[in-house]
């Protein structure tokens, strides 16, 4: 019973779903799947018919580009030299003069060898 039962569902199954595909495909349809009439999409595809349009492309202007180039990579030299001298030093601690680093590194020293 059980076994007759779940090969109904799968067959009622593959049919509804055959005829939903054969119905969205057919070409005489109205509509589709999707609700567009006939006729409201024309698509031309043309393959290897027309030959293909070449766009005339101008000769690339070295010299320009390279002026261009040169000029920018001076204006960024500029542009990091003006920055750097703008920015000021960085101010060590007038408490770290050289007896306490020599003193703290001592100390290091000291604990890594046991002493």
């Amino acid at each position: 019973m059980m076994k007759s039962r779940t090969l109904l569902s799968w067959g009622v199954l593959g049919i509804s779903a055959l005829v939903a595909l054969i119905g969205c495909a057919s070409p005489n349809a109205g509509a589709g799947a999707g609700g567009v009439g006939p006729g409201t999409l024309d698509l031309e595809l043309g393959y290897g018919s027309e030959r293909p349009v070449d766009l005339p492309l101008p000769w690339p202007d070295v010299k320009a580009d390279t002026t261009q180039a040169i000029q920018e990579i001076e204006s960024r030299r500029k542009a990091d030299a003006l920055s750097r001298e703008s920015r000021p030093d960085p101010a060590r601690r007038p408490d770290l003069d050289h007896d306490v680093t020599q003193g703290i590194q001592s100390r290091g020293l000291d604990r890594v060898i046991g002493r």
